[in-house]
């Protein structure tokens, strides 16, 4: 009888785990990626920015194993100084971009640093891969470190930095800042 038993239960197990695969098995973005649509920011972000995001069909990806506090939303003075505009980690059929929200027009493209979701996720844990990839405000003392890193390969002058820029990093891996600048979105190598 013990027998009949197991053999049964392991029929069970067998059917439920191919039932539960029905479309095959979870691609890995489904298994480690989470995220946050724009509204659960809340009151920290203007409604203005949440109507653009949610317009523009973006869901924001979170590196929770990094930060557990909403993150990818940011604000600062990305194209000009004295003008406040936010940038956001947009995720859209599984690519992720640097969206820049903004009340005008700016002289660089609104979006920037496109990759598959998939290309940020990592071992974060024994037994737990997830996504990495988390956007900063780089202020100007950032940029500057990241400028005299670079010496003379850097695209950009101490003397030019003149707002703040986009931080992207790949965590434990590298980072880099996005600048604009003239037009277009310059790339500071920084931390590895």
């Amino acid at each position: 009888m013990g027998a009949c038993l197991t053999v049964a239960l392991i029929g069970v197990a067998v059917l439920l785990s191919s039932a539960s695969y029905a479309n095959g098995p979870p691609r890995a973005t489904e298994e480690v990626l989470h995220y946050l649509e724009p509204e659960r920011y809340g009151n920290k972000v203007p409604a203005w920015v949440i109507a653009e995001l949610k317009a523009r069909g973006c869901k924001i990806p979170q590196a929770s194993y990094f930060d557990p506090k909403p993150h990818n939303l940011i604000r600062g003075q990305f194209v000009t100084p004295g003008q406040l505009d936010w940038a956001a980690l947009c995720s859209r059929k599984n690519k992720s971009s640097i969206m820049l929200i903004s009340k005008r027009d700016g002289p660089c493209s609104d979006e920037v640093g496109v990759a598959e979701d998939n290309t940020y996720v990592q071992q974060v844990a024994t037994q737990q891969r997830g996504f990495s990839r988390i956007i900063r405000t780089a202020k100007k003392r950032d940029i500057l470190r990241y400028v005299k890193r670079a010496e003379s390969e850097s695209p950009l002058a101490p003397s030019q930095i003149a707002h703040e820029g986009i931080m992207d990093q790949f965590m434990d891996k590298g980072s880099s800042v996005l600048y604009c600048k003239d037009g277009r979105w310059l790339e500071l190598l920084g931390s590895d």
